[in-house]
Formats: structure tokens, sequence, C-alpha cells
């Protein structure tokens, strides 16, 4: 099955931190008033506040990264800005009422059972499917509401409010502000953003011991830990091993399957004729369509993180390579849940593919931030892990254990 789908090493160097201030006024955009209430936090972490009766907002940080800075309220749209590290900041936050978005919802007429129909199939892909997944809960589920693009095969989801997830497998409360989830089925394609704010769940002493051993196994070989060390130039230190990938596809595969798609399948469905053009047999069919999709060609140097990586200044690195990299993390073996989605039944170590969809290097920073999301597209293990059950905050440091 394929899965498609973006302070660990002690410097020699130290690194500076910046305290970054930012102070506020929330009003609504139309009437003027100052707004209460609203959640102002820095895009997934644990770091955020609420503003006061007047509207007023106060946040800090100290980072040696830019961040997001969120502002969250029900019944408006969400308002997010990049902060950079240069000065303090005060902001006239306007926040415009939701009804286009409630608008859209009803235009595309969601579907009234929509959890009871693609529950299940959007938990799957939002959540995920490993051990960390089965303690999750979603607390809300009925502010996300479904609907499907009958033409295009492609199912949208939208959430009314912030998605209130439980995760007792990590230790953590999320708000996941959800900004946009699609799944092309034909494609078998997903793609979903959005503002996660996260708050430590309160437990026992066992239950905080628990925590910290799991968020280090889902940190060990995540996305975020392959961005720090990347960044931190400790690859190899870090367990990871980075060579580059030419995919060439299979084009022979491709033919058979469009004469499949257009001339064999609308004959076969519902009856037991059978039809080839060009010669095809039926086990010339079956051959070519046990195929790969494509071939790979792997290049056996390992790579470094400067070469495929630059650095911009203190706070920031940029990434940029052609085709694919094929990333492996030796600290970390395949879990059982993936190698039974994956139809193997051997343990690996886990490998990722990554590729850049545009000629615009990725900005990678110190905490594993790294920007544009979007241009970082994923397959391998992380397609199937990078999910909010595995997820932590940016401002998460590993505790040492044994």
């Amino acid at each position: 099955m394929k899965f498609r789908l973006t302070i660990i090493f002690c410097l020699l160097v130290s690194l500076s931190y910046a305290q970054v201030i930012v102070t506020g006024k929330i009003m609504d955009a139309t009437t003027g008033k100052a707004i209460p209430g609203a959640s102002v936090y820095i895009n997934q972490t644990r770091i955020g506040t609420m503003s006061d009766g007047a509207g007023n907002f106060k946040i800090s940080s100290a980072t040696n990264a830019n961040f997001d800075l969120v502002v969250s309220c029900i019944g408006y749209k969400t308002y997010f800005k990049a902060i950079s590290l240069s000065n303090n900041h005060f902001l006239n936050i306007k926040l415009e009422a939701k009804t286009k978005q409630l608008e859209n919802i009803v235009l595309h007429h969601y579907e009234k059972n929509g959890w009871e129909k693609w529950g299940d199939l959007f938990t799957k892909f939002f959540i995920g499917k490993s051990a960390y997944a089965k303690n999750c809960r979603i607390k809300n589920k009925d502010v996300i509401k479904f609907w499907m693009d009958d033409k295009n095969k492609i199912l949208s989801v939208e959430a009314l409010e912030p998605i209130q997830i439980e995760n007792k497998a990590l230790g953590y409360i999320i708000r996941y502000d959800m900004q946009k989830f699609e799944y092309d089925i034909n494609g078998k394609f997903i793609a979903f953003s959005g503002f996660p704010f996260f708050i430590d769940m309160k437990g026992s002493k066992s239950d905080a011991l628990k925590w910290v051993v799991k968020r280090k196994e889902a940190y060990t070989g995540s996305v975020m830990h392959f961005m720090r060390s990347l960044f931190s130039d400790s690859l190899r230190a870090d367990g990871f091993i980075v060579q580059h990938l030419q995919r060439t596809p299979n084009l022979e595969r491709q033919r058979v399957k469009e004469i499949y798609e257009r001339d064999v399948k609308p004959l076969k469905e519902g009856t037991n004729n059978w039809k080839y053009t060009e010669d095809d047999s039926i086990s010339y069919y079956n051959r070519i369509m046990a195929q790969p999709d494509y071939y790979d060609v792997y290049d056996r140097n390992i790579l470094s993180a400067d070469s495929i990586s630059f650095k911009v200044d203190e706070s920031k690195k940029q990434m940029f390579f052609e085709n694919y990299l094929q990333v492996i993390c030796t600290n970390k073996k395949e879990t059982k849940e993936f190698m039974l989605a994956a139809g193997d039944h051997t343990s690996h170590y886990i490998k990722s593919f990554i590729k850049l969809l545009s000629h615009d290097p990725v900005s990678i920073y110190s905490n594993g931030l790294y920007y544009d999301t979007q241009n970082l597209f994923v397959e391998g293990y992380w397609s199937w892990s990078e999910k909010v059950a595995e997820m932590l905050p940016y401002d998460y440091q590993p505790e040492n254990w044994s």
C-alpha cells in the first residue's frame, strides 16, 4: 500500500534567543467594538493568552524563529500574521464575521449525516491510525461538516469552530482551527492545514512520566526532528540518512491503465465481457499492472545538511533539492500499525520521501518550523505518521531518559 501526502544536538556555537513581545487590540471589523475573550496564540505551541474586556492582549516568546500569530474567536474568521524577530509589535486586529464561510457550507449542501458516513475516514486521515491515535478523542464532532464533489470525487471538510481534541497518549488538549481539509478519492491524495494550540493535560506523576516517554517516541524520526537536525547540521548524529532519489514514471503501466479505464472497465462492470485493444492480452495486462508506478534510482552518496540547505541568517536556513530525497531514520523502526497498513510483516527503519512541488526553497527554523508547508510533498512513513495524534508543539524539547 502506498502512502502519499511539510536542542537535539549540542552545538559548538550557542544560539541567541530574542524575547519577542506582541501587543494589540482586537475589534469587530464592521462595528469597531472591542472583542473580549478572543484566543491569541503562537501557532502550534503552548504559548497563548486571551483578549481582555477592552480587546487588548499581550503575548511574548523567547524564540530564535519567526512565527505565526493566530487570533481565533467563535463567529469570526481566523486571523493570522507572520511575526519577525526584528522588533516588538503592536497590532490593531479587525476580525471579520464568518458569514461567507457559513454561506459556502450551505451552498455546498453539506450532508446532514456526514459524520456517520465520513467520520471514520476523516478520523483516519486527520487523527491517524497509530497507537497514539487510539488514545485520541474529538470532543465536538458536531462542528465538523462534510460535503462531496461527486463530479471530481473530492471530499471537503469544514469546521465551524476549532476542533477540540483530547490526546491522552501524549498528554495534550489540542484546539485545532482547521483551514482546509480535502481528500481526492481517485488520486488517493489528502491535504489538510490549520492552526493548532496545545494545552498540557493534568495528570498524576505516573501520567507525566508516561507522557515524557511517549512524546520522545513521537518526536524521534519526525519531520520536526528532521528539520531541527537539518538546521543544526546534525543529521548523521541524530540518525538521519539522506540520499538523492531519481524517480522515473512507468510509462507502459500508465498506457495499459488508460486502456483499462477507457475500454475495459466500462464493459466489465456488471458483466463477464472483456475487451482488449492494441493486442494486449489479459496475461500481459496483469503482468504490467503488477509493476510499480515508477522506477527509483538511488544515489549511494549520503548527503550532508549543507548539500541540501544554506544559511540565510542566524535564525533561518533554506532547503532546496531536485527531484526527491529519501530520508531514513536509523533511530526508529516501523510500528506494527504501519506494517499492517503497508502489508509488510518485517519491521525496517522508517523511510520517507520528500519532494518540492515548486522550485522555491523551503525556509527552516531552529525549532523545526518550516515554510511553505504546502510546497513539501511527503510520501512513505511520514505521510502515514504526520497526523494530529503524533503532533507536538514547536516549543517542545525532548527530555533525557533511559
